[in-house]
């Protein structure tokens, strides 16, 4: 319907509007309930591992628990950049998690801007080949994505000297 650039920018600002939308509602919804973690507090962690797993039954999926463990553990905007980066990532529970941590309002959206890009644009740019089946072209954007990840994963200690 769009050409690739007019997509991009449609899916960019829904993907980030849409995933702040959801981190804030979940955000409100626990504090107003009590239910707020802060990623320092190794007793609130402890409940809040309790609580996903007594409230949270979808939430026993390995990497969903993994996630969790990992934004309470570090740098929870490392982690949800990673997460954004990280093609084939069903990225819909990245807000859940990170609204259950330490992470601010803030930092959870320019985490999410500034590493969700990618993934859009090579999905944006991928729309013309998968129409004509031509699918080597996806398979060269996922490489190079899942290359991105890689380096960022591996030049973490550098990035977080960065980041808030």
């Amino acid at each position: 319907i769009y050409v690739w650039w007019e997509a991009f920018l449609a899916c960019y600002a829904g993907f980030i509007f849409g995933h702040s939308l959801v981190f804030f509602i979940v955000r409100r919804t626990r504090a107003r309930n009590g239910l707020f973690v802060d990623k320092y507090d190794k007793a609130s962690a402890a409940e809040a591992s309790l609580e996903d797993e007594l409230l949270l039954p979808s939430a026993r999926h390995s990497l969903v628990q993994g996630m969790m463990r990992k934004m309470r553990t570090s740098n929870p905007v490392l982690v949800v950049m990673l997460s954004c980066f990280t093609p084939g990532l069903p990225n819909g529970f990245i807000p859940h998690i990170a609204a259950r941590t330490g992470i601010t309002g803030r930092d959870f959206v320019l985490a999410v801007a500034a590493s969700s890009w990618l993934q859009i644009l090579c999905n944006c740019l991928a729309g013309p080949f998968l129409i004509r089946g031509d699918y080597t072209f996806m398979a060269l954007s996922m490489i190079v994505q899942l290359i991105v990840t890689f380096l960022v994963a591996k030049n973490r200690d550098r990035l977080l000297e960065h980041l808030p």
